[in-house]
């Protein structure tokens, strides 16, 4: 009865999650990741974070977004973490990476319950209850990149605990989408006196900043701290109020 129970609710998670069809691309993040990718592989990393050039781009990959416009964040070095996106042509990228995202989720939920040795029911209920919270729903509804940082980091955990740093330090690589995220977790690591995983990780990071400098140059590393120093200023594109985080709920009040 209890894998009859998860496998139906979350058969509802699945379809509250899905917006109608007409309303997609007025929630979807997808269009800035995918034309990020396509952008990155085409050697134009530069025309990523010129608005002037992004904007006009999306719209014409992804007609749907009308006036909608999403620039991206990610910096030059996280770009190749984007580039599965690429394996779907754009008309079909949307159904492919909610499955993909749903997915990791899951996979990524298995591995701490077999971490923890939690045992099969307590998964399907996590599955199952986990995306009715804040940020699960908001990051399965909208293809924000948060499902393969849950991966990520759940794979991460996995492999340090089976004492294998240098392959846990390879599974954590995605972090380098959010740096902020990557540098705590390597923080955590480097009091604990993990310095394996902590220069095997370093390495990595190094590895795309050089490759990345090159293939894009320096130009497109400009442009991306130019758009971040006037995201800080104007916030219309980043909108951190809407975020759940307490930094975003504080900015929703009146004052």
């Amino acid at each position: 009865i209890d894998i009859v129970f998860a496998v139906i609710l979350f058969a509802c998670i699945t379809f509250v999650l899905q917006p109608p069809p007409k309303a997609i691309f007025e929630v979807t993040d997808l269009p800035e990741f995918y034309l990020g990718a396509k952008l990155f592989i085409e050697g134009r990393a530069s025309a990523i974070y010129e608005t002037a050039q992004f904007f006009p781009l999306q719209k014409l990959v992804f007609p749907a977004l009308g006036e909608r416009a999403i620039p991206l964040y990610v910096a030059p070095f996280g770009l190749p973490f984007l580039l599965p996106l690429l394996i779907f042509p754009a008309s079909i990228a949307y159904i492919a990476t909610k499955i993909a995202m749903i997915a990791g989720f899951l996979v990524g939920l298995f591995m701490l319950c077999r971490l923890y040795q939690t045992g099969s029911r307590w998964f399907m209920w996590l599955g199952a209850i986990l995306p009715f919270s804040g940020p699960v729903w908001e990051a399965l509804r909208i293809e924000q990149v948060s499902p393969l940082l849950f991966l990520s980091l759940s794979a991460h955990l996995y492999f340090m605990e089976q004492k294998k740093p240098v392959l846990a330090a390879f599974c954590l690589s995605p972090f380098l989408l959010k740096p902020h995220l990557a540098a705590t977790v390597c923080c955590f690591h480097l009091g604990a006196r993990r310095f394996r995983f902590v220069l095997v990780f370093a390495l990595i990071a190094l590895s795309l900043l050089c490759f990345t400098y090159l293939y894009c140059g320096a130009q497109a590393y400009s442009d991306y701290f130019e758009l971040l120093n006037y995201s800080m200023i104007n916030m219309q594109w980043m909108a951190p109020e809407a975020t759940p985080t307490l930094r975003g709920q504080l900015l929703r009040l009146p004052i």
